[in-house]
């Protein structure tokens, strides 16, 4: 399986190629997006970025991700920016593009293992999968957005889920 990452495109080429995997580097936005919208490819362009949701809506099975170390490894930074879709100073990109809590989750859990052809092993919590847990202090789906990339990381788990022996 071939992946590839589509970041700025317009909205015929997203439908034009509604088969291919997506991976998102969304805090292009957080980082960029008021150069992209000031002078890089200008303010037309810059609200067309990261059609994530797009991807969504075609079944794509999006991921967001960071290049480290050029940007922080922060999950949860990943996924205030592709709900809130502000830059740095607080501008909105493509906010039409802006997806849910729950698509977030998706777009850094099961849909990675997706694209990478593993989902039938890990990416989800499933007797028998493999399962890198997050052990966090806030629940996300209670976290107010913008304190996402705030949320503290309590310690991390590598297991494989079996079955219980009791009925």
């Amino acid at each position: 399986m071939s992946a590839y990452r589509l970041g700025y495109c317009s909205r015929s080429t997203a439908r034009k190629s509604s088969t291919l995997p997506r991976r998102f580097h969304i805090n292009h936005i957080l980082y960029y997006g008021d150069a992209l919208s000031a002078s890089l490819i200008g303010p037309q362009m810059a609200q067309q970025v990261l059609p994530v949701k797009r991807a969504f809506e075609l079944d794509m099975h999006p991921t967001l991700h960071a290049d480290s170390p050029m940007f922080p490894p922060n999950a949860y930074s990943l996924m205030k920016t592709a709900i809130t879709r502000k830059t740095s100073s607080g501008a909105h990109l493509n906010l039409e593009q802006a997806i849910t809590i729950e698509q977030a989750l998706r777009a850094m859990t099961i849909n990675g293992a997706y694209q990478l052809g593993v989902a039938d092993k890990t990416g989800s919590l499933e007797v028998g999968k493999w399962a890198d847990l997050q052990i966090i202090k806030q629940n996300p789906y209670r976290t107010p957005t913008d304190a996402l990339d705030r949320i503290e990381l309590l310690a991390f788990i590598w297991l494989v889920l079996f079955a219980s022996l009791r009925k």
